[in-house]
């Protein structure tokens, strides 16, 4: 359940400046609020899904941290359309995610707020990653 509508967006920026370290050349996004509540809410503010285009530089920094050939992250099913079916993809543990793309470069004092990586993918093939994260608004 959120507030407002899901939108599928094309925006290179919200990929590049929440993670520095990412400069993605193509990228889809999704952004899902949590419902407005007068009382404390144990959900995060926001649900970010994505898929993004990213040069080999950033595609090998974060390959040397997969683990393996796994399931993809949850994305939002309007994001599919941008995931081509020959691509193969490895599992990119969170944490290395987090420190190859400089996530806590602008933390909460980012114009986007604080958002962390709670599942990555990365297809070396296809120069795809595939993100979700949970954030805060700045």
């Amino acid at each position: 359940k959120t507030d407002g509508e899901i939108k599928v967006q094309e925006r290179t920026d919200s990929f590049n400046e929440r993670w520095p370290g990412l400069q993605a050349t193509e990228g889809h996004v999704t952004i899902e609020y949590s419902p407005s509540d007068p009382f404390p809410n144990p959900d995060p503010e926001f649900w970010l899904t994505g898929v993004a285009t990213v040069p080999d530089e950033t595609i090998t920094a974060l390959m040397e941290g997969t683990t393996s050939s796994a399931l993809l992250p949850g994305i939002y099913p309007g994001l599919y359309q941008y995931v081509p079916q020959d691509c193969h993809f490895y599992t990119v543990p969170s944490d290395h995610a987090n420190d190859i793309l400089n996530t806590k470069a602008n933390d909460i004092y980012s114009d986007w707020g604080s958002l962390t990586i709670t599942g990555f993918a990365a297809s070396a093939d296809c120069n795809l990653i595939i993100v979700t994260g949970e954030g805060t608004t700045g």
